[in-house]
């Protein structure tokens, strides 16, 4: 019997720039005729009539040197002796879903400043990974820019994102393209190198990378320098995880940076060294927040050796941090701690209050 079109929803007559009175109730054969439609759509009709299903075809439709992607639902209709007598037919437009699926997805997954896979998706590579490092073992680096808190009070946002954006370029332009990348926080980014590199090799590639990355960025007619900084940790066992890579690369960067080295690789002396540190850096931010420093005011004198006397010309403050009842350190032995925590900053504020 002849098949009709019994309904078409207003999306897909749009497509088709057709109103509903040239579409509804016309053979099939006809309208596909008028409107150029390609043969595999036919071919789905007889599919679908076959399976007695609907079956969804995507197809493409041009209108006003315009694209537009389809999604078309055919259901063949069965009168009482089995016969298909009609097609339902239903399009939804597909290229709006997608885009704003890829819309999320992409700032789900990653880092909207740089366009880098951000710290979910980051989560995401290395939990595909450390299953197999044990065979297939890996490097994992942390990049951290030393002084980008410094560029950030002396330009602007908009300044910063994009050297954070030119920043990055400069990382994908000198990585390979098996290399993973990752924004994991403000000034911290993540690299992921095949394990199989030899020593050698690794060493030349990070030197290249440090030296690319360093060279100076052209910010508001004024060059910029970084100043990059990398821990490195090689893993080669499956008992890894994500935290434990994390703490492990952030320990061997405190222990690069206290050596003023271009980078570091982790080992169990870094570890020993580092873990002291960190019971500093904890004890210091305890004592901000406990309100443990004080203030002794030392005098200043000047002598007059005419006269045979002395003036008091002026008083200096000296900080100590009050660790417990007995104990209070001077202000030289705790401040490169504080320096190196990021804490600095927080004790001057206090101190000038």
């Amino acid at each position: 019997k002849t098949l009709r079109i019994v309904s078409a929803n207003q999306a897909y007559l749009r497509a088709l720039n057709l109103s509903s009175k040239q579409l509804v109730g016309r053979k099939i054969e006809d309208v596909f005729k008028d409107n150029t439609v390609s043969k595999a759509l036919n071919d789905k009709i007889r599919e679908s009539i076959q399976a007695r299903q609907a079956v969804i075809f995507p197809h493409i439709v041009y209108l006003n040197d315009q694209t537009l992607e389809w999604e078309t639902t055919l259901t063949p209709i069965f009168d009482e002796l089995n016969y298909c007598t009609h097609i339902h037919l239903v399009a939804h437009q597909r290229q709006t879903q997608d885009q704003t699926r890829s819309k999320w997805l992409q700032k789900a997954n990653y880092d909207i400043v740089t366009g880098l896979p951000n710290q979910v998706l980051l989560q995401q590579h290395l939990q595909a990974l450390l299953p197999h490092a044990s065979s297939n073992p890996f490097i994992y680096i942390q990049l951290e820019i030393d002084n980008l808190h410094v560029f950030n009070q002396e330009h602007t946002h908009l300044s910063l994102d994009q050297t954070l954006q030119n920043f990055a370029q400069r990382l994908r332009i000198n990585s390979g393209e098996s290399d993973i990348m990752a924004r994991s926080e403000d000034n911290q980014f993540i690299l992921i190198l095949d394990g199989a590199l030899p020593k050698a090799e690794l060493y030349g590639k990070l030197n290249t990378l440090i030296h690319k990355l360093n060279q100076p960025f052209i910010c508001d007619a004024i060059d910029w320098q970084a100043e990059v900084r990398l821990g490195i940790v090689y893993v080669s066992s499956n008992k890894y995880d994500p935290s434990l890579l994390h703490e492990q690369a952030q320990l061997t960067l405190q222990q690069a940076r206290l050596e003023n080295l271009p980078f570091g690789i982790y080992s169990a002396h870094t570890s020993n060294t580092s873990i002291e540190r960190l019971g500093i850096y904890a004890g210091l931010r305890e004592a901000i927040s406990k309100q443990q420093f004080f203030i002794h005011y030392q005098p200043i004198y000047r002598t007059n050796s005419h006269k045979n006397e002395q003036n008091m010309m002026a008083l200096e403050a000296c900080l100590y941090w009050q660790v417990d009842s007995k104990t209070h350190l001077p202000a030289a032995q705790f401040l490169p701690y504080a320096k190196e925590a990021g804490l600095l900053g927080t004790i001057q504020a206090w101190l000038i209050e």
